[in-house]
């Protein structure tokens, strides 16, 4: 069943190139959304890459949305931001938990002009990158048990943040705003 209110709609996805990214550029489009998507190919500089770009694009945006008096804007953090991890680095894990706060100022910011803004917190999203790096463990056979221990039992796929992402887009989302939805199988759900 379609989403309502996505029918027709422009959006921009970055990240776009593969894993999560394409999974929501892909799950717009079947919305009826007409997509722009954009990616960059070196993560050089962590803390740029993935949080003054989406300060970035969110000021660059944020006044045309203004001027329609609407807008949805979706970050992407993750359960590194949310958990901590050894996994990730420093780093990545920072510039995460700046884009929990960027969300939520630009929420109380926005929200007058008819803009919501979230962000989803991904965990183990079986992406080709992730399974490459073998999300940090020795063996498929610590990668199973890890698995195993999450409430679901599965690995989550793009799909499933592409749907959050959708949902977040349409009118069903169109009362979440300033909210970090973790989107982890059961494995973190704090606050």
């Amino acid at each position: 069943m379609p989403l309502k209110g996505l029918q027709g709609r422009k959006a921009l996805v970055t990240g776009a190139a593969s894993g999560i990214g394409q999974a929501v550029v892909a799950r717009l489009k079947k919305e009826g959304v007409s997509v722009f998507g954009c990616d960059i190919h070196q993560i050089r500089d962590v803390i740029a890459t993935d949080l003054t770009s989406a300060f970035l694009v969110c000021r660059e945006f944020a006044p045309k949305m203004k001027a329609r008096k609407f807008g949805r804007i979706v970050n992407f953090a993750s359960i590194a931001a949310r958990r901590g991890s050894s996994r990730v680095g420093v780093h990545y894990a920072a510039a995460k938990g700046g884009i929990i706060g960027l969300t939520k100022t630009l929420a109380l910011e926005l929200g007058p002009h008819g803009i919501t803004v979230n962000a989803v917190a991904p965990g183990f999203i079986k992406t080709e990158r992730i399974a490459q790096a073998s999300w940090g463990h020795d063996s498929p056979a610590a990668e199973k048990a890890f698995v195993e221990s999450l409430p679901l039992r599965r690995a989550g796929k793009p799909d499933d943040i592409a749907g959050v992402v959708a949902m977040l887009c349409s009118e069903a989302g169109g009362y979440v705003s300033g909210a970090t939805i973790d989107v982890n199988g059961g494995w973190y759900f704090g606050p």
